[in-house]
């Protein structure tokens, strides 16, 4: 795993049960609150309640939903669910020599980075994590082409993102 998924990761940690429940359903579908019951040793009804955020996953006996969220699932789940992503200033990389930094801040989620981003939460979920990191580097230096007035594709496949120098965040 690299930087660049070691910060997703830290970024889609799940912020309440919701978040969780979500990504919960989006690995197991109909399958969720059987795997979930299962998983934490109550009823499946109690499950449905916990994924349906009826009932308090802290209470009770069995982890909590949060605890049993897969990382890839989280990760996938706020990507595809992004209205925005701050990736502040990022150190970029051409055939693995440093090119200094780019500012790329803040991007609105639009159309195109949407789909982008989808790929990306589908790379992760099937554990392409080189592939997942490619396309989140290609996305990201895309939008901040496209804002600065150039061609969205101009720089897929010449500079990398390396690492994100001021945290990255997903909103």
């Amino acid at each position: 795993m690299g930087r660049l998924t070691n910060a997703l990761r830290g970024a889609s940690a799940p912020r309440d049960a919701k978040d969780a429940a979500a990504a919960i359903k989006r690995v197991h579908g109909r399958g969720a609150s059987r795997w979930l019951a299962q998983q934490a040793g109550i009823s499946q009804r109690q499950a449905q309640r916990r994924l349906s955020g009826q009932a308090a996953s802290g209470r009770g006996r069995g982890p909590q939903v949060e605890d049993l969220a897969e990382p890839e699932a989280l990760s996938a789940e706020a990507l595809m669910s992004a209205t925005a992503i701050d990736a502040g200033h990022v150190d970029v990389t051409y055939n693995g020599k440093s090119q200094g930094t780019r500012k790329v801040g803040l991007v609105n989620i639009d159309g195109a980075l949407k789909g982008e981003l989808t790929e990306v939460a589908n790379m992760l979920m099937d554990g392409d994590d080189a592939g997942a990191e490619q396309a989140l580097s290609d996305a990201l230096l895309g939008a901040y082409t496209a804002r600065t007035g150039g061609d969205r594709d101009q720089l897929k496949g010449t500079l990398n993102v390396s690492s994100f120098r001021t945290g990255f965040h997903i909103l």
